[in-house]
């Protein structure tokens, strides 16, 4: 199995959610939303585990200043 990481696609926005419903989680269209742009506004790291074509997991980072 050949996984490849990669940024968040808009795509990723509405099959997130539909994927977490298949397994019994509700997570909110939305949430996923702020996640995509929060990475394009740069706030926001989101790294994406894909194979095949399809998406298998997700990461996300939040970097905060500490100084």
């Amino acid at each position: 199995m050949k996984i490849k990481i990669r940024k968040m696609l808009k795509s990723d926005i509405a099959e997130f959610p539909a994927e977490f419903e298949k397994q019994g989680w509700h997570k909110p269209v939305e949430q996923y939303q702020m996640y995509y742009n929060e990475q394009e506004n740069g706030t926001r790291k989101m790294f994406v585990a894909e194979v095949g074509g399809i998406a298998i997991g997700y990461a996300t980072l939040i970097s905060h200043d500490i100084s």
